[in-house]
Protein backbone atom coordinates (compact mmCIF):
# COMPACT_ATOMS: atom_id res chain seq x y z
CA UNK A 1 0.00 0.00 0.00
CA UNK A 2 1.27 3.18 -0.92
CA UNK A 3 1.97 5.87 2.02
CA UNK A 4 3.14 9.32 1.80
CA UNK A 5 3.68 12.56 4.50
CA UNK A 6 2.38 15.54 3.61
CA UNK A 7 5.07 18.51 4.72
CA UNK A 8 3.64 21.96 3.74
CA UNK A 9 5.46 25.74 4.32
CA UNK A 10 4.66 29.06 3.73
CA UNK A 11 6.13 32.49 2.46
CA UNK A 12 4.24 35.62 2.77
CA UNK A 13 5.06 38.44 1.56
CA UNK A 14 3.72 41.82 3.34
CA UNK A 15 4.96 45.34 2.34
CA UNK A 16 3.73 48.80 1.02
CA UNK A 17 1.98 48.96 -2.33
CA UNK A 18 4.47 49.09 -4.68
CA UNK A 19 6.43 46.39 -7.49
CA UNK A 20 9.39 45.62 -4.89
CA UNK A 21 7.77 43.56 -2.47
CA UNK A 22 7.27 41.32 -5.95
CA UNK A 23 10.52 41.91 -6.90
CA UNK A 24 11.31 40.54 -3.32
CA UNK A 25 9.22 37.73 -4.01
CA UNK A 26 10.19 36.65 -6.82
CA UNK A 27 13.83 36.93 -5.85
CA UNK A 28 13.16 34.83 -3.18
CA UNK A 29 11.63 32.28 -5.39
CA UNK A 30 14.26 31.96 -7.47
CA UNK A 31 17.08 32.00 -4.50
CA UNK A 32 14.91 28.98 -3.13
CA UNK A 33 14.96 26.58 -5.90
CA UNK A 34 18.15 26.03 -6.38
CA UNK A 35 18.69 25.05 -2.96
CA UNK A 36 16.10 22.61 -3.71
CA UNK A 37 18.22 21.48 -6.93
CA UNK A 38 21.44 21.26 -4.53
CA UNK A 39 19.75 19.54 -1.80
CA UNK A 40 18.09 16.75 -4.69
CA UNK A 41 21.46 16.41 -6.16
CA UNK A 42 22.83 15.45 -2.92
CA UNK A 43 20.44 12.99 -2.25
CA UNK A 44 21.26 10.12 -5.26
CA UNK A 45 19.64 7.58 -3.40
CA UNK A 46 16.09 9.06 -3.90
CA UNK A 47 14.24 9.77 -6.51
CA UNK A 48 12.12 13.03 -6.61
CA UNK A 49 9.13 14.60 -8.82
CA UNK A 50 9.41 18.33 -8.66
CA UNK A 51 5.92 20.20 -9.59
CA UNK A 52 5.19 23.45 -10.42
CA UNK A 53 1.66 25.20 -10.07
CA UNK A 54 0.60 28.89 -9.82
CA UNK A 55 -2.86 30.92 -9.19
CA UNK A 56 -4.09 34.52 -8.42
CA UNK A 57 -7.05 35.20 -6.09
CA UNK A 58 -8.22 38.45 -8.53
CA UNK A 59 -11.73 39.38 -6.83
CA UNK A 60 -12.40 36.56 -4.66
CA UNK A 61 -11.90 34.08 -7.71
CA UNK A 62 -9.07 31.68 -7.97
CA UNK A 63 -7.63 31.90 -11.54
CA UNK A 64 -5.06 29.46 -12.88
CA UNK A 65 -1.64 31.53 -14.25
CA UNK A 66 -0.45 28.78 -15.95
CA UNK A 67 -3.94 28.86 -18.39
CA UNK A 68 -5.14 31.41 -21.13
CA UNK A 69 -8.81 29.84 -19.96
CA UNK A 70 -10.08 32.40 -17.40
CA UNK A 71 -12.51 30.81 -16.36
CA UNK A 72 -12.78 30.05 -11.85
CA UNK A 73 -11.12 27.99 -10.18
CA UNK A 74 -13.49 25.32 -7.35
CA UNK A 75 -12.07 24.88 -3.66
CA UNK A 76 -12.32 21.23 -2.93
CA UNK A 77 -11.46 19.42 0.54
CA UNK A 78 -9.72 16.18 0.50
CA UNK A 79 -8.79 14.23 3.40
CA UNK A 80 -5.79 14.00 2.92
CA UNK A 81 -4.47 16.74 1.36
CA UNK A 82 -6.22 19.32 2.79
CA UNK A 83 -7.65 22.08 0.78
CA UNK A 84 -7.08 21.75 -3.01
CA UNK A 85 -7.87 23.93 -6.22
CA UNK A 86 -9.72 21.75 -9.04
CA UNK A 87 -8.15 21.17 -12.65
CA UNK A 88 -5.47 23.85 -11.82
CA UNK A 89 -2.36 23.51 -13.71
CA UNK A 90 0.49 21.35 -12.27
CA UNK A 91 3.82 20.84 -14.22
CA UNK A 92 6.96 18.73 -13.69
CA UNK A 93 10.03 21.16 -14.08
CA UNK A 94 12.65 19.55 -16.17
CA UNK A 95 15.25 22.07 -15.65
CA UNK A 96 16.12 25.51 -14.39
CA UNK A 97 15.14 27.13 -17.58
CA UNK A 98 12.22 26.07 -17.33
CA UNK A 99 11.26 27.65 -13.91
CA UNK A 100 12.01 30.90 -15.29
CA UNK A 101 10.24 30.25 -18.29
CA UNK A 102 6.92 29.29 -15.68
CA UNK A 103 7.75 32.07 -13.61
CA UNK A 104 7.90 34.64 -16.70
CA UNK A 105 4.22 33.22 -17.62
CA UNK A 106 3.45 34.19 -14.00
CA UNK A 107 4.19 37.69 -14.63
CA UNK A 108 2.07 38.22 -17.88
CA UNK A 109 -0.75 36.03 -16.72
CA UNK A 110 -1.09 37.97 -13.49
CA UNK A 111 -3.90 41.30 -13.24
CA UNK A 112 -1.79 44.65 -13.36
CA UNK A 113 -3.87 48.30 -13.65
CA UNK A 114 -3.51 51.64 -13.34
CA UNK A 115 -4.09 54.17 -10.48
CA UNK A 116 -3.32 57.30 -9.33
CA UNK A 117 -0.45 55.85 -6.97
CA UNK A 118 0.79 53.51 -9.22
CA UNK A 119 0.93 52.99 -12.48
CA UNK A 120 1.43 49.16 -12.51
CA UNK A 121 -0.23 48.32 -9.41
CA UNK A 122 -1.26 44.81 -9.38
CA UNK A 123 -4.51 43.76 -8.26
CA UNK A 124 -4.81 40.09 -7.21
CA UNK A 125 -2.79 37.76 -5.03
CA UNK A 126 -0.20 35.33 -6.21
CA UNK A 127 0.53 32.02 -5.04
CA UNK A 128 3.36 29.65 -6.81
CA UNK A 129 3.11 26.51 -5.35
CA UNK A 130 6.33 23.62 -4.77
CA UNK A 131 5.69 20.06 -4.60
CA UNK A 132 7.99 18.24 -4.12
CA UNK A 133 7.60 14.10 -4.16
CA UNK A 134 10.54 11.46 -3.43
CA UNK A 135 11.08 7.61 -2.43
CA UNK A 136 13.84 5.62 -1.90
CA UNK A 137 14.97 4.08 -5.25
CA UNK A 138 15.22 0.67 -4.04
CA UNK A 139 11.10 0.88 -3.80
CA UNK A 140 10.43 2.74 -6.69
CA UNK A 141 8.05 1.17 -8.38
CA UNK A 142 6.40 -1.37 -5.50
CA UNK A 143 3.17 -1.34 -3.97
CA UNK A 144 4.69 -0.91 -0.48
CA UNK A 145 6.94 2.71 -1.60
CA UNK A 146 6.99 5.09 0.87
CA UNK A 147 6.77 8.85 -0.41
CA UNK A 148 7.64 11.86 1.43
CA UNK A 149 6.01 14.89 -0.08
CA UNK A 150 6.70 18.30 0.75
CA UNK A 151 5.04 21.84 -0.35
CA UNK A 152 5.92 25.02 0.11
CA UNK A 153 3.82 28.18 -1.13
CA UNK A 154 4.84 31.50 -1.83
CA UNK A 155 2.43 33.74 -1.76
CA UNK A 156 2.55 37.96 -2.87
CA UNK A 157 -0.26 39.61 -1.35
CA UNK A 158 -1.62 42.41 -3.69
CA UNK A 159 -0.81 46.16 -1.52
CA UNK A 160 -3.76 47.23 0.56
CA UNK A 161 -4.99 50.99 -0.23
CA UNK A 162 -7.01 53.90 0.64
CA UNK A 163 -9.33 55.15 -2.31
CA UNK A 164 -9.23 58.70 -1.22
CA UNK A 165 -5.19 58.44 -1.75
CA UNK A 166 -5.75 56.33 -5.06
CA UNK A 167 -8.41 57.97 -6.13
CA UNK A 168 -9.81 54.81 -7.70
CA UNK A 169 -13.45 54.21 -9.42
CA UNK A 170 -15.21 51.38 -10.81
CA UNK A 171 -13.01 48.23 -11.65
CA UNK A 172 -10.08 49.85 -9.51
CA UNK A 173 -12.38 50.84 -6.63
CA UNK A 174 -14.21 47.22 -6.67
CA UNK A 175 -10.68 45.50 -7.13
CA UNK A 176 -8.98 47.76 -4.45
CA UNK A 177 -12.31 46.97 -1.48
CA UNK A 178 -11.51 43.14 -2.83
CA UNK A 179 -8.19 43.10 -1.76
CA UNK A 180 -8.72 45.06 1.30
CA UNK A 181 -11.27 42.65 2.73
CA UNK A 182 -9.21 39.67 1.82
CA UNK A 183 -6.12 41.43 3.68
CA UNK A 184 -8.23 41.82 6.37
CA UNK A 185 -9.25 38.06 6.58
CA UNK A 186 -5.87 37.10 6.39
CA UNK A 187 -5.11 39.62 9.69
CA UNK A 188 -7.68 38.04 11.63
CA UNK A 189 -6.62 34.22 10.53
CA UNK A 190 -3.09 34.76 11.91
CA UNK A 191 -4.16 36.53 15.28
CA UNK A 192 -6.70 33.97 15.66
CA UNK A 193 -3.85 31.16 15.60
CA UNK A 194 -1.59 33.34 17.56
CA UNK A 195 -4.21 33.85 20.42
CA UNK A 196 -4.85 29.81 20.01
CA UNK A 197 -1.03 29.11 20.06
CA UNK A 198 -0.74 31.53 23.03
CA UNK A 199 -3.59 29.93 25.18
CA UNK A 200 -1.77 26.53 24.43
CA UNK A 201 1.71 27.89 25.62
CA UNK A 202 2.85 27.02 21.89
CA UNK A 203 5.88 28.94 20.92
CA UNK A 204 6.29 27.91 17.75
CA UNK A 205 5.15 25.53 14.83
CA UNK A 206 6.79 22.13 13.95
Amino acid sequence: MLRFRLLVESIQLFLRMDKRKTYTMTGITEYALPDIYGYIRKHQARHFVFKFSAMEIYNESVRDLLSVDNTPLRLLDDTERGTIVEKLTEEILRDWSHVIHLLSICEAQRQIGETSLNEMSLRSHQIIRLTIESCSRDFLGRDNASTLTAAVNFVDLAGSERASQSLSAGTRLKEGCRINRSLLTVGTIIRRLRDWLFQRRIWHLT
